[in-house]
């Protein structure tokens, strides 16, 4: 491989410590969202779409500066017509579906590009289309797992009443966090095996993500908190912004649209770089054992 090809390879060739995996991640976000900024904008607006019929259904509607409506009498599924929060949920729906799809067609391309491979959007398309049945029934089950576990930590976590005896209870089962957490790093690699590579089993694809992470999961976690902690401080900076700058709630929600449409590319290239380190590790230790 001559210096011009190295030098276009966004992704790491060899495994990476913590910092240089965050860093590598950054590298192939900003060296692939000139290529994939159009997907970016169907997976924002999917994003946001899904944002506002989920505020729709949960407060009952908006008002005429589409921000959320205040009276207290009238929030929740019963201000809403069964028709109305029929509707909402299949909106919901449709959103999710084009987030699942574009998402993942910008995953291949991002992959692509961060291995010097040719940039095929429409290929990429095609072999997403091929196999969505399968990445919709994988992230179908990640999402329940990480669901259940949730509505168990929130069901435990609920105090009796208010007295200070039942908090002081609740306490320890604060402890019960830590494990959703590391639940969510052991199947965050579920979705690229499944429009990576070609394991289509979804019990297989969640057993391999849980294998690619056994001895990786302090270095990821650390990665993933990297990652988030600049996130946040990205969505304050700009919702203070939005803040001081727009009182119409529509140009807010244009506004949150941009922010989703680049923060959706600097998520799909975390998950990118990580699945690519933890796949050259594996690839290492299996030539390993091999060897041995």
């Amino acid at each position: 491989m001559d210096n011009s090809s190295m030098k276009a390879q966004l992704l790491a060739t060899q495994p990476q410590s913590a910092f240089q995996l965050f860093a590598s991640a950054f590298r192939l976000f900003t060296g692939t969202f000139h290529i994939v900024w159009v997907l970016a904008i169907f997976v924002g607006l999917a994003s946001l779409f899904e944002g506002v019929a989920e505020t729709y259904l949960l407060h009952g509607g908006f008002n005429e500066a589409m921000l959320p409506i205040q009276n207290s009498h009238a929030w929740g599924l019963t201000h809403l017509s069964t028709l109305q929060v029929i509707l909402t949920l299949l909106a919901l729906i449709a959103a999710g579906l084009l987030y699942v799809y574009f998402s993942s067609v910008m995953m291949r391309c991002i992959y692509a590009k961060g291995l010097n491979l040719e940039v095929n959007i429409k290929k990429s398309r095609a072999a997403v289309w091929k196999k969505y049945g399968w990445i919709l029934l994988t992230n179908a089950i990640v999402l329940l797992i990480l669901m259940l576990s949730l509505a168990m930590i929130l069901i435990a976590e609920t105090p009796k009443d208010a007295s200070l005896s039942s908090i002081l209870i609740s306490l320890p089962l604060l402890l019960t966090i830590p494990i959703l957490i590391t639940l969510y790093v052991y199947l965050s690699m579920a979705d690229p095996i499944v429009v990576l590579t070609e394991t289509k089993n979804p019990f297989q694809i969640i057993k391999k993500s849980f294998q690619m992470l056994t001895k990786n999961w302090w270095r990821i976690a650390l990665v993933y908190l990297m990652a988030f902690i600049l996130l946040g401080v990205v969505y304050v900076v700009v919702e203070l912004i939005i803040d001081i700058l727009f009182d119409s709630g529509m140009i807010r929600l244009i506004a949150q649209g941009a922010v989703e449409i680049v923060t959706s590319v600097y998520i799909v290239s975390v998950i990118v770089a990580v699945f690519n380190d933890l796949s050259l590790r594996q690839s290492t230790e299996e030539a390993s054992r091999e060897h041995d």
